[in-house]
């Protein structure tokens, strides 16, 4: 089912683009019509980083590259589709084999009538469970719990600045599953923003929180030929709150009940996973530049087996050059989990600068 989608959404661009290209034509209009755009970002890091008690080490090199493209085939439909290279070891000692890797992140069909109040999509895409809001460039550690992105169907509707979101999604070939339907949920939030002021408030349910992608990947390992795992619901919950120049976030998502041992272990029992950031940032100028300055802690529980830090102290400085060139310096310190429950009870102290392109 997965690949007739994405065939579909792929005969869908070609026909924007015939239609484009024909309507330029009969127009004689500029070359770029307004039925596609493209967007994307590259991101060169180098990172430092130096466990306690070893010698430090760096490396440098492209991070992230991603490129997305949106195309409106009709008042009532359009398609999207988003590309990303990613090098996730960076900030390792050494390069593991795949950590280097270029995939289609999303593909999806959006229906809906123009400007209404509700819309239904489906394909490949990021499932609205959990927010995952950041002035940091670092995944934050709510993301590595929860971040799902499986072939799925939502449904949206909003009104005012209340939204409402209803999402199922199919199973997945890594992990067993009793029927093709693995999973729903629900999302709502709320936002609202003043001159001087805004907030935004969020509270999403899934299912399964094992289909969150570091999840999957533990559970693909330990339940491999032993029959589906235990369908774990998961809860997120996510508020932000700006006052001016300064905006205060809170995020938290964990698991609703504890997997079996032999699924996930935590200190010789059944792990029930967490994570939660709190953050706060402040916008100004620095020489006519827009500059930002943040200071975040995060933390996890009963993480140990998706190799997360107990704990993450975490500040950011970026400032942005010119139009679309940012510079940034992180700095950061993990706090692994004590001896007492698995882990090894020293911590690790990072440094990376980023320059950013978006378009």
């Amino acid at each position: 089912m997965k690949h007739t989608v994405l065939a579909g959404l792929c005969l869908l661009l070609c026909h924007g683009a015939a239609q484009g290209a024909d309507t330029s034509a009969q127009e004689d209009e500029p070359a770029g019509a307004e039925w596609l755009e493209i967007g994307g970002h590259v991101d060169l890091d180098s990172v430092h980083t130096r466990p306690e008690n070893q010698d430090g080490f760096s490396n440098t090199g492209i991070s992230e590259v991603g490129l997305s493209l949106a195309a409106t085939i009709s008042d009532w439909v359009a398609v999207e589709a988003g590309f990303l290279y990613e090098h996730t070891d960076l900030g390792e000692r050494e390069n593991v084999p795949g950590s280097e890797a270029t995939f289609l992140e999303t593909a999806t069909l959006r229906f809906g009538p123009p400007e209404g109040p509700w819309s239904v999509s489906a394909g490949q895409q990021f499932l609205p469970f959990g927010v995952f809001d950041s002035r940091m460039f670092s995944e934050p550690l709510t993301l590595e719990l929860g971040e799902t992105n499986e072939f799925s169907v939502s449904l949206g509707w909003s009104s005012g600045g209340l939204t409402t979101t209803l999402f199922g999604f199919g199973r997945n070939d890594d992990l067993e599953s009793d029927s093709g339907v693995a999973g729903y949920g629900a999302a709502v939030s709320f936002s609202s923003e003043r001159e001087e002021t805004g907030l935004a408030l969020n509270l999403a349910l899934t299912s399964d929180l094992s289909y969150s992608a570091n999840v999957l990947g533990v559970l693909a390992d330990t339940t491999a030929n032993e029959g589906p795992a235990d369908r774990i619901a998961g809860l997120s919950a996510h508020a932000a709150l700006r006052y001016g120049a300064a905006t205060l976030i809170a995020e938290y998502v964990g698991a609703l009940d504890s997997y079996a041992v032999r699924e996930m272990e935590f200190a010789g029992r059944g792990a029930q996973p967490a994570s939660w950031l709190l953050e706060a940032a402040y916008d100004f100028e620095a020489g006519g530049r827009n500059a930002t300055a943040a200071l975040g802690y995060q933390a996890t529980r009963e993480a140990i087996a998706l190799e997360l830090p107990a704990r993450r102290l975490i500040a950011i400085v970026a400032l942005q050059l010119a139009e679309p060139f940012t510079l940034a310096v992180e700095w950061g310190r993990d706090s692994d989990y004590a001896t007492g429950k698995g882990g090894s009870g020293e911590g690790a102290n990072f440094v990376t600068v980023q320059f950013s392109l978006a378009f």
